[in-house]
């Protein structure tokens, strides 16, 4: 049995890249025998080809979460939507079957950010941003604020 151990692991550590190995190092590991394996060299072009191939695909990947963070935006905005299409038939009825409570909203919201991956010289920061699903009837109000301003000026000439 300690064979076949022995075996699986020479063949593990080739198959790794491990060469050789380190009983004990004085400082970094446990007093009781440990092992560490060391990588085998590589070529800096392999170094370098790997790092390139990794942060194209790290590219690749950071672009996939800000797509989706954008969709999940979307979809929160939609989700923002059919509460308030909802909402108002939904405080009537809380209204009929209990008169004597104070109707809720059916739809609470919390969330100020969404996952977001910025970019650097030096690389990536997985991180968020904040969303705000209430800009739009912010703006809606504005600009009715500001055409409501706009005829009152008419009506004054």
């Amino acid at each position: 049995m300690k064979f076949l151990i022995t075996a699986l692991t020479f063949l593990w550590q080739k198959k790794r890249g491990y060469q050789g190995f380190v009983s004990s190092y004085q400082g970094f590991l446990p007093s009781r025998s440990t092992t560490l394996f060391l990588p085998r060299k590589i070529p800096i072009a392999e170094v370098q080809q790997g790092c390139a191939q990794g942060l194209q695909r790290m590219t690749i990947q950071a672009d996939r979460i800000n797509q989706l963070s954008r969709q999940l935006e979307a979809a929160m905005a939609e989700m923002k939507t059919i509460a308030s299409e909802v909402n108002q038939d939904w405080r009537s009825l809380q209204l009929i079957t209990n008169p004597n409570q104070t109707p809720h909203n059916i739809c609470h919201y919390q969330v100020r950010e969404i996952p977001w991956v910025k970019r650097h010289a030096h690389g990536f920061y997985l991180t968020s941003r904040p969303i705000d699903l209430f800009k739009a009837e912010r703006e809606a109000a504005s600009i009715a604020e500001t055409l409501r301003h706009r005829s009152r000026k008419k009506v004054n000439q």
